[in-house]
């Protein structure tokens, strides 16, 4: 999966490809595939970034950095999963997985 932010950490693009993990098909990503998505990009340097939260939808499924419901803190999971959620303070980077 491949996510582009603009300069205020908005998601603007996304794009997810289906490598069958549901079906028990898939055996890795396949070769070429990670630089042909770095192409589409015109970013010019790889750097740390700051994100908003953010969700899309595909194959059914929620991808993003989603906000929990109904908590006291906010509390933002890295979806699909549930296996990586990150929380304030937020300059401390703190997660759990």
């Amino acid at each position: 999966m491949g996510y582009l932010f603009d300069q205020n950490g908005e998601m603007i693009a996304a794009d997810v490809v289906d490598l069958d993990l549901r079906k028990g098909g898939c055996k890795g990503v396949p070769a070429g595939q990670i630089e042909a998505m770095l192409k589409k990009l015109e970013a010019v340097k790889r750097t740390a970034i700051r994100v908003q939260p953010f969700s899309c939808e595909f194959y059914g499924h929620s991808f993003g950095l989603i906000p929990r419901e109904g908590e006291a803190a906010m509390l933002i999971d890295a979806m699909p999963g549930h296996t990586l959620m990150f929380y304030g303070p937020w300059e401390r980077c703190n997660y759990d997985s």
